[in-house]
Parts: structure tokens; sequence; C-alpha cells
């Protein structure tokens, strides 16, 4: 319990400006609420330490004598912060100090401060078991982030072995119907056997003066591209097509990669 002469160098050594007045004893941060009567307070949100203290001195000044508790904060919403003294307020008779005891009076500061520099430990020791709390539950968070971002590479570098390997399947397959489109010179010499033309047809048409096809022609190479699929996929030729465009058309970033291997 701190000597009430002493209340407002206690005050200011908190360098809380937020303050409450209660009655009785009620340093243990556990108190029970009814037993909790606040008689005056000072909780502004723009609290000054000057301010509280003139506010302080004239609110004790007008106490019964009796027993008090002195509550500072540092702002009215931080409960955490909460640091408290009890402090006994008699009248101006019985403040008055024992003629010849000097000796007594002086032990009775030193006790007052040793409870109050105790006070003092115990609410700083409280604040540090809390910040070791905080620093453990972050590291926690820390390990939390880094075993995240490790297991998030080993998906990156899977994603990656699983999208090369595509793309490897892809290069064959394209590879495959490369050299299915290019044209063999036995398959040249039975396109015409294939379109159901003959020799002996493409003579008579000669003969009649008709005009040959430009081989180079987009329509020619296209019935020569179309004779070579049939004859190699004879029932699946036109789905193969349709397939290569099908890539063309909704995986534009797997066509192009492919399309090195189909155009030479």
């Amino acid at each position: 319990m701190l000597r009430e002469e002493k209340i407002t160098s206690w005050y200011q050594r908190q360098a809380q400006p937020c303050w409450r007045l209660l009655d009785g004893d009620c340093t243990k941060p556990a108190q029970d609420a009814e037993r909790r009567n606040t008689i005056s307070s000072y909780m502004s949100d723009n609290a000054d330490i000057e301010e509280g203290e003139q506010l302080l001195v004239d609110t004790i000044d007008e106490l019964q004598p009796g027993v008090y508790t002195l509550e500072t904060y540092a702002s009215p919403t931080g409960s955490k912060t909460r640091r408290a003294v009890s402090f006994r307020h008699s009248d101006t008779e019985a403040a008055k100090p024992n003629t010849g005891g000097a000796i007594t009076d002086f032990i009775g500061r030193l006790r007052e401060e040793r409870e109050a520099a105790l006070q003092q430990a115990r609410e700083d020791f409280a604040r540090q078991l809390e910040i070791h709390d905080l620093k453990r539950d972050n590291e926690s968070l820390k390990k939390l982030i880094s075993d995240l971002k490790s297991d998030n590479k080993e998906l990156e570098k899977r994603a990656s072995e699983i999208e090369a390997k595509k793309v490897a399947y892809i290069g064959q397959a394209v590879g495959a119907f490369s050299n299915m489109f290019a044209p063999a010179p036995a398959q040249a010499a039975n396109i015409g056997a294939v379109n159901g033309s003959t020799n002996e047809e493409e003579e008579e048409n000669e003969e009649e003066g008709e005009i040959e096809e430009d081989p180079n022609s987009d329509q020619a190479r296209l019935t020569r591209v179309i004779a070579i699929l049939r004859e190699k996929e004879p029932i699946e030729w036109l789905n193969l097509l349709e397939g290569i465009a099908r890539i063309a058309t909704t995986n534009p970033e797997t066509y192009n990669m492919a399309r090195k291997f189909l155009i030479k």
C-alpha cells in the first residue's frame, strides 16, 4: 500500500494518462466485479498526464478517509495495460507524523517504496511473460509459413515435371503425325489409284486436251495429304485432322509449342 503523498509520483512514473479511482483495495486483477466500485475516472481519448494529475489531486482531496485503489491505463480501451496500487487516505490531523517518530516515519516510507517497487516488478514480469508468449507464437507462424512455402515449391516442381512430360508426349505425337503427313514415293505413285483414277484415264484426259492440275496448288496438296491419311488411318483420318484443329482452337499454347514439329 502506497503513502497518499506518493500517489502523484507513482502516477507520473507509469506514463499512462488514463486513470480510474476505486473504493477499497482492488490491486488484484481478478478482483470481484462487485468489489470494484469506481469513484471517479479520467478516460479520455485525448488524455494528458498533467491534466490527469491535477484532476486526481482534486479528486483525492474530496475523499473520505479510507483505503482506495488507483488504476492507470495507456488508453480508454487499453485494458491489458492496467497498473494498480492501493493507498490510504486520511484527514489532515491523522496524516500528521508522530512527534519524535522520525525513524518510524523513515522506515514506513522505505516499506511503502519497497511495496511499490515490488508491485512494479510484478507488473513488469507479467508484461515480459506476455511478450514471451507473443514471440513464441510469432516463431510458430514463421515456421508454418516456411513449411507452406516449401510445400508450394514442391508442388510447383511436380507441376513443371508433369507439364514437361505432357509437352514431350505432345512432341512425340506431333512428330508421328508429321511423319504420316510426309509423302512417300510409293504412296505418291498410288495416289491416282486411291482417288479412283488410272494412268489410262490420265492419258485420255491429256489426249482430250484437258489442263493438268498444278501439283503445288492448295487443292492438290490437300488431296495428297488426305490420300495419305486415309491410307494410314482409313477410319480415324478425319478425327485425326479434327483433333489437331481442336488443339489449335482450345489450347493455343500447346499448339504453338507443337507447331514447329508440324511445319517444316
